[in-house]
């Protein structure tokens, strides 16, 4: 009998131990790392988001920037760290379409985190160069099927810049030339002269090329109109039914984070994200905050977004 009291107390203390952790939590400060390099429009964001979080969690929350191996360096520290919920990781469309880049298809992130949060969307605008004689998305698939190998800029190889394109290949079945830069301000740049005919951009780096006229945009690949730019039409309005592109931004823990302490975090940035302060700070950055996520709507989220690119980028990659 005092044996199987003794089993039965032991087992309460274990169902009672992530409640205590999630009503103790968090007692010191958090870590958010960032898989890229400081002072990228991530890194900028992922510090606006943890100032947020600090606020609603009551305690500091560092950003720490671990860039390399095209996100693996970053991501192996977290997934490798505590199960506690004081290391987390801010991880970008990339968690989806590396697997495909590292020959790794079937990578399941779920072996290394759990979902914590979507924080944010950041659809890019389809932009041309000013040589290019197209006012419409019409006129300018028609343009590039009758220009074989238009060339086009992107930030890289597996960039979102270059994951679009590919959206926009696989549904116009066009032919097209990649020219990968270093970065979008050379995309910028070379757009302006004309050397590379369209891109697809960032609204932070691109809209003020755009509002001078030095280059146009036919669209925005968001769901709805950019807060940014609303009398530009989505691509979707302007043509290319359903076409969404962007990039977009996830808080994930090491796998087997008590769920109590996820749900905190969870419920703690989407307090935060609702400000209307944070959101405008977003917003001004190009990204649009996520106010209502779930540990489990953001599995399914990123499961979804990675059967999306998984043929895409099969079928392009060994091409580029």
């Amino acid at each position: 009998m005092m044996k199987r009291l003794i089993l039965a107390g032991a087992a309460c203390l274990t169902l009672s131990a992530p409640l205590a952790a999630a009503e103790d939590f968090p007692r010191a400060a958090l870590h958010m790392v960032v898989p890229f390099s400081a002072g990228g429009t991530t890194d900028v964001a992922a510090r606006v988001i943890a100032k947020g979080l600090s606020e609603e969690i009551g305690q500091a929350v560092v950003v720490e920037n671990r860039p390399g191996a095209g996100t693996k360096i970053g991501s192996n520290y977290v997934a490798q760290s505590r199960p506690d919920g004081y290391t987390l990781l801010l991880h970008t469309i990339a968690l989806a379409v590396s697997p495909f880049l590292n020959n790794e298809p079937d990578y399941d992130y779920r072996k290394e985190f759990d979902p914590v949060a979507r924080v944010y969307v950041s659809p890019v605008f389809l932009t041309l160069s000013p040589t290019v004689p197209a006012s419409n998305i019409k006129e300018f698939v028609d343009y590039l099927k009758e220009n074989e190998q238009t060339p086009y800029g992107t930030a890289g190889i597996g960039s979102a810049m270059h994951i679009a394109v590919e959206l926009l290949r696989e549904r116009t079945g066009t032919d097209l030339l990649h020219v990968p830069y270093k970065g979008e301000s050379e995309v910028l740049t070379n757009l302006v002269s004309g050397e590379v005919k369209f891109a697809f951009t960032g609204a932070s780096a691109s809209l003020g090329f755009i509002e001078s006229g030095k280059l146009k945009s036919l669209g925005y690949a968001g769901e709805q109109r950019s807060p940014l730019a609303p009398e530009l039409p989505t691509i979707s309005e302007a043509g290319l039914d359903g076409f969404v592109a962007q990039t977009w931004g996830v808080v994930l823990a090491p796998v087997g984070t008590p769920q109590p302490v996820v749900e905190k975090i969870n419920q703690a940035l989407n307090k935060a994200l609702s400000r209307p302060d944070l959101r405008e700070k977003l917003i001004q950055l190009g990204y649009e905050s996520i106010v209502d996520s779930t540990p489990a709507g953001t599995d399914e989220y990123i499961i979804k977004e990675t059967k999306k690119y998984s043929g895409v980028m099969k079928n392009s990659m060994p091409k580029n």
